[in-house]
């Protein structure tokens, strides 16, 4: 986790992924992706995507989703969350 727990999204930077597609999973809020070393391969609700060193992808993270890459240990993800309900308390502490 890169930034305080408090603030409406997380910043994780993922080191080392699965080789195999494991258990998907899925939770209130939205996701964003930055590849800093891949490939990786995203199963976001049954549809696979590649993204290579660079790619960027968002989805909405109550979809059953999942990562691998055959890079394995050597494979490097920026991973931001927000969870739904913190990113609209912000929204109105922000007003």
């Amino acid at each position: 986790l890169l930034l305080p727990g408090d603030t409406p999204f997380h910043v994780i930077e993922l080191v080392g992924l699965s080789t195999e597609f494991l258990e998907s999973w899925q939770h209130d809020g939205f996701e964003a992706l930055y590849v800093l070393a891949g490939p990786v391969e995203v199963d976001v609700d049954g549809s696979v995507s590649q993204l290579s060193t660079g790619d960027f992808m968002s989805y909405p993270a109550d979809l059953p989703h999942r990562y691998r890459s055959v890079l394995g240990p050597a494979a490097r993800v920026l991973l931001v969350e927000t969870q739904l309900h913190n990113a609209q308390q912000g929204a109105h502490s922000a007003s």
